[in-house]
């Protein structure tokens, strides 16, 4: 739709508005329009057209705002075929200038063990530059932490490993060479044990890294010299001990590879990240990378880690949760706790885990729900009974499968949880009421039918009794307001897949069948439907006819509706109710984050998220997401990821942002003259990107004198113009933008002379822009500005031409890495007023260049050039910005130079980011 309406808009006030551009030959009127806008341009040369990533993109091309960062784009980050696919996929704020992807560093696990995405390449190990007098077992001590004597033989075998993937060639390769060169060497020669030596001390520098394998190939090759007739003579024999001598080197490479996962035992079964550290859970203990320093640090039970398998971490705001063979563990001020029965938790596998906050967690142990209040773990929650609510109706809102065995069970663990409580902190009043008839003694189905009964008949009640599980119930009269244990279910037996809390502190679990979602009060099963079986049939038939026939999906219905529904037999009998298979959320969930009022979820069948304000669920159709597994979602600063098989797909959020500058106008001829910008944009999602900016230039207190030269008094001057603006994306590669402004010129209050009205005018004028991304690193810009009718004062027929332009030019990223940004951009600037043969069209062509290094993310260095022929404007321009946070500053500078009307022109301004 966008882009339906946008290219014929655009080819119209070409038409309308350009074909009287050349039409007038007179000088242009309010060229305050021409003002590079923005101390960030004008320290490049005034040459922006092909980058407008700014704000100011409201000034030199609108097309600017439908491009990222101003509007929201994908990126993709392919998987290479060896690491797919990604076990699990987190991110980590890096410490990257960039914008888009390239501040996240992703971590996955992978087939090949811990990899890293970083710096638009995927790595499997830290690259780190030893000291010079740097040993290998040093520099592994501090890598790994292994830091004790004991850890002797450990960092001796991982000398190996790292040796094996710095080195050119095989361990053995040295080896072999000595070998075959000992058993050339003549017996008697007088150096035969300094060559001997010389090879040991080769084999040793293998693990250290410290082979140089030019100088090896040397070696290799006057042996080989030497050995053409069958035998070494003494001097070829002094040459070879030379060399290997040499192929030793003095001092460790500048660089050394060490895979992430060098020191790990076992399997690793978790990643989870924090602001600072890398934590990985593993069959054999618990890791943390130290991202800044570079550093491993092992936890174990020397550590006062009370367990070895770490399947799960999760981490708060100030501490780590882990889930262990032994329980929930809390990493906490440098300490471990094992959460143990005096908190109210066994101390048993933990299932699944989530966090909310430090003082609220969730854990399934032994299938019971437990939540965590800071203090203490409960496997239920207090209610206040207002409507006496039987234990039945209780379990209508709590059911998960609905089954009969989990009614049961539910109805039974309720009421053995609301005896009389000895402890005294809560008074809690039996379930049961008062009645003589009711027995004292039943096993669980007999509670239920006992309770049933005794509502429809006391008498009938009496005589019902069962010999299995004795439960005592004290007789209690039940009252309105009595607190009431609500367990959180009767046992949950499903495979946990992911766990999660959303905004509104509701529990989110993911299973291989399905989302469930607990509110606080009662538990939502998504993704399937329920149905009523009014007719004798099988599981097969049932699947065949919900399918439509379609045998090999039938099979598969099938046997999801046994598991969900745990049916021990093929036959359906009425008036049984089955859950059946209806969307996405009953499907296997692999991942849930949450991300304000949404709930993300990766399912087996493409990813979807549940609106919390709303209650409804949304497939996430973009990029195809919506149909297709997706392995993990992941929400790092609001903003989303998604992993699938192939890649990892983000979508790069659009920024707001204001800009402002003042610049005091042609120093070196008044000092009252100055212009200001302000502009501010922002995207609309759905839309694209709004904008607009204001322009004032002032010309300071003018003199008016009458025909005679008599002075009359002051009065003020000034050009203002409001601009909207509008851009966003036609294509993956185009965008497209367009601009109107309204323009008021103030020259005077009245004409001069004998002419009547006033030096005042009124004018419209439109922009328009695109933006072609050749690719991540290179554009192309095109605008055309200042389109409109001309502007006349006091006579119309003395009117004259808004000062049209057109812009055309290329920006190149040439150098684009972690600290170091490096980018080149020119154009050429034709005005669109008055025809005057190819030659005067030649000379009024303007060409504009510059460039912008980046340091970091902290300071920019910018120099441009200017060659205005006609103008006679031919100077350089210099600027510098500063960045912090969401604040940029920028000044740019043209140098002093008499011939040059702007020499000493100063530009600052200001920028931030929302």
């Amino acid at each position: 739709m966008r882009k339906r309406i946008f290219f014929p808009l655009c080819l119209l006030t070409i038409l309308l508005a350009g074909a009287e551009s050349f039409a007038n030959v007179s000088s242009s009127a309010v060229l305050f329009l021409r003002i590079a806008a923005g101390a960030r341009a004008a320290g490049m040369g005034e040459a922006f057209v092909a980058v407008a990533d700014d704000a100011t993109a409201t000034h030199w091309n609108p097309a600017g705002l439908g491009t990222y960062p101003l509007s929201s784009k994908w990126f993709e980050i392919n998987i290479p075929d060896e690491y797919r696919p990604l076990q699990k996929a987190i991110l980590m704020k890096s410490d990257a200038t960039e914008t888009d992807y390239r501040r996240y560093d992703i971590w996955g696990l992978s087939p090949k063990g811990l990899v890293l995405f970083s710096d638009d390449h995927w790595v499997q190990g830290d690259k780190i530059e030893p000291r010079r007098d740097q040993s290998m077992e040093s520099l592994l001590r501090e890598y790994t932490g292994l830091v004790s004597d004991e850890d002797k033989p450990r960092i001796d075998s991982l000398m190996q490993v790292v040796g094996r993937i710095n080195n050119a060639l095989p361990p053995d390769t040295v080896t072999a060479l000595k070998d075959r060169i000992l058993g050339s060497v003549p017996p008697d020669y007088d150096a035969l044990e300094e060559i001997e030596k010389a090879f040991i001390a080769l084999e040793a520098a293998y693990n250290e890294c410290m082979i140089d394998w030019e100088r090896f190939h040397q070696l290799e090759d006057e042996y080989n010299r030497a050995f053409k007739d069958s035998a070494v003579s003494e001097d070829e024999a002094d040459r070879i001990l030379f060399s290997a001598e040499k192929s030793r080197m003095r001092f460790p490479p500048t660089e050394i590879t060490v895979p992430f996962d060098v020191n790990f035992e076992g399997q690793i079964l978790d990643i989870a990240a924090d602001k600072k550290y890398l934590w990985l859970g593993t069959e054999k203990g618990l890791f943390r990378y130290d991202t800044q320093n570079r550093k491993w640090q092992r936890f174990s039970g020397a550590s006062g880690l009370p367990a070895e398998r770490i399947s799960t971490i999760v981490t708060g705001r100030n501490a780590v949760y882990l889930a262990t063979e032994n329980g929930v563990v809390i990493y906490e001020r440098g300490s471990f706790e094992l959460q143990t029965e005096v908190k109210g938790l066994p101390s048993q596998p933990v299932q699944g885990l989530a966090v909310a906050s430090d003082k609220s967690a969730w854990a399934v142990i032994g299938g019971e729900i437990y939540h965590y209040d800071g203090r203490f773990w409960k496997n239920y929650f207090v209610y206040r009974d207002v409507l006496n609510e039987s234990p039945f109706t209780i379990y209508e809102s709590m059911k998960l499968s609905g089954t009969k065995d989990e009614m049961v069970a539910y109805v039974e663990k309720q009421l053995m949880m609301n005896q009389p409580d000895s402890s005294g902190r809560e008074e809690f009043k039996p379930l049961i009421p008062d009645n003589s008839a009711f027995p004292k003694v039943a096993d669980s189905l007999g509670i239920i039918e006992a309770y049933r009964l005794a509502v429809q008949d006391a008498e009938q009640a009496a005589l019902y009794s069962m010999q299995k599980q004795e439960i005592t119930i004290d007789s209690a009269q039940a009252e309105v307001g009595r607190l009431v244990r609500i367990p959180y279910t009767a046992g949950f037996d499903f495979e946990i897949t992911a766990m999660a809390v959303d905004a509104d502190s509701a529990l989110w679990i993911g299973t291989e069948f399905g989302a469930m979602r607990f509110d606080g009060r009662k538990w939502t099963r998504f993704g399937f439907r329920e149905h009523k079986i009014e007719a004798p049939t099988t599981v097969i038939g049932l699947a065949l006819e919900m399918v439509g026939g379609d045998s090999s999906r039938a099979v598969l219905l099938a046997e999801n509706i046994r598991k969900v529904n745990k049916l021990e037999d093929e036959v359906l009998q009425p008036p049984l109710a089955v859950k059946i298979y209806a969307n996405p959320a009953g499907s296997r969930i692999n991942d849930i984050t949450v991300s304000g009022k949404r709930v993300y979820l990766a399912t087996e069948s493409g990813a979807i998220f549940y609106q919390t304000n709303s209650g409804k669920w949304n497939r996430y159709n973009e990029e195809n997401l919506g149909n297709m597994p997706v392995l993990a979602v992941e929400n790092i600063d609001g903003e989303i990821w998604f992993a699938t098989d192939e890649e990892a797909k983000y979508k790069g959020g659009a920024r707001s942002e204001l800009a402002m500058m003042h610049v005091n106008w042609l120093p070196e001829l008044a000092d009252d003259i100055y212009y200001e910008f302000f502009s501010y944009v922002s995207h609309v999602s759905g839309w694209g990107t709004v904008g607009g900016n204001l322009t004032f230039l002032s010309y300071g207190n003018i003199s008016r004198t009458d025909d005679q030269g008599n002075l009359l008094g002051d009065f003020s001057a000034f050009d203002i113009a409001m601009t909207v603006s509008y851009g966003t994306p036609l294509t993956k590669s185009l965008s497209g933008g367009i601009s109107a402004k309204v323009i008021y010129s103030h020259l005077s209050e009245q004409g001069a002379g004998q002419e009547k009205g006033s030096g005042t005018s009124t004018g419209l004028a439109l922009d328009v822009g695109l933006l072609y991304r050749l690719n991540n690193r290179f554009n192309l810009g095109l605008a055309i500005t200042n389109l409109g009718p001309d502007i006349s004062y006091i006579d119309v027929e003395q009117s004259d031409p808004l000062p049209r332009n057109l812009a055309f030019g290329f920006a190149w990223k040439m150098l684009e890495s972690k600290y170091n940004r490096f980018l080149i951009t020119a154009e050429i600037n034709k005005s669109l007023v008055g025809i005057d043969g190819p030659s005067q069209e030649l000379k009024e062509v303007i060409l504009n260049g510059g460039a912008e290094y980046w340091y970091g993310s902290f300071i920019a260095f910018r120099a441009g050039y200017i060659y205005d022929q006609e103008g006679d404007i031919k100077t350089p321009t210099l600027g510098f910005g500063l960045a912090y946070g969401s604040f940029k500053f920028d000044f740019a500078y043209i140098p002093s130079s008499d011939n040059v009307p702007l020499a000493n022109t100063m530009r600052l301004s200001l920028g931030v980011n929302f």
